[in-house]
């Protein structure tokens, strides 16, 4: 009996591990951060893309801190997040001021940020 409920709280941490907003919370261990617009014409390839600087990375991860769960059926995706650290890779979709794991079903909603709504 133990070790059932000790296979059932696993379980229940490495669900809600998957569905949260998954992104690198510390400036100091992101080595870059882009935004890239796949070409729907090319096959996937990248049609735009747009490295962030220091400022706007800050702006970013303040916003992303502010991202609140909202019932959301349809994504369609505009353009990803890229975050590249030393412990791999991190994707978010974004679609206007909603954004998405691709790990996760759930999306999240964040405040407008001039060079998201722009690019």
């Amino acid at each position: 009996m133990y070790i059932k409920i000790v296979l059932l709280f696993l379980f229940i941490i490495s669900c809600s591990n998957i569905d949260g907003l998954n992104y690198p919370s510390d400036i100091l261990e992101i080595k870059e951060v882009v935004l890239e617009r796949s070409d729907s014409n090319s096959n996937g390839k990248f049609a735009e893309i747009k490295q962030l600087n220091n400022n706007q990375v800050k702006q970013l991860l303040a916003t992303l801190s502010k991202a609140k769960q909202i019932d959301s059926k349809n994504f369609d995706e505009d353009f990803q997040i890229i975050f590249s650290t030393e412990s791999g890779t991190k994707r978010i979709m974004v679609r206007g001021n909603k954004i998405k794991n691709f790990e996760s079903n759930k999306v999240y909603q964040i405040p407008n940020v001039d060079y998201l709504n722009n690019f």
